[in-house]
């Protein structure tokens, strides 16, 4: 989820007892404190930009196992040489096209938002 929509769930609650987002600290070995360990329904929570933010009709959360999206090489890497560099320098241009789709729709949930 984008950090936005984080900020707009954590105002979220059930019951008097029951949170949706568990934001404990978690420790380590010898009781250290290694950071906050931020989980939604016992899920880790992993924020993106790239998610859309929450506005009517979005598509704004991933819930579920991440294993169910696959990235694909498209093509081997491609290496163009420039060729009007001037004498002794030389630039190359890389690219490498990659893509990537749900393989496994029932592995994880996308959460439709609504505005009101």
């Amino acid at each position: 989820m984008k950090r936005a929509t984080f900020i707009e769930y954590l105002k979220l609650s059930g019951t008097n007892v029951f949170r949706f987002f568990n934001l404990q600290p978690q420790s380590g070995p010898q009781g250290s404190v290694l950071g906050a360990s931020l989980s939604l329904l016992e899920k880790p929570v992993y924020l993106a930009d790239d998610m859309p933010a929450i506005a009517s009709n979005a598509l704004s959360v991933i819930y579920g196992d991440m294993s169910a999206y696959t990235v694909l090489d498209r093509q081997a890497i491609t290496v163009l040489r420039d060729p009007y560099t001037s004498h002794g320098q030389v630039k190359f241009y890389t690219e490498k096209r990659v893509g990537g789709d749900v393989t496994n729709f029932d592995k994880m949930k996308i959460l439709r938002m609504s505005v009101s």
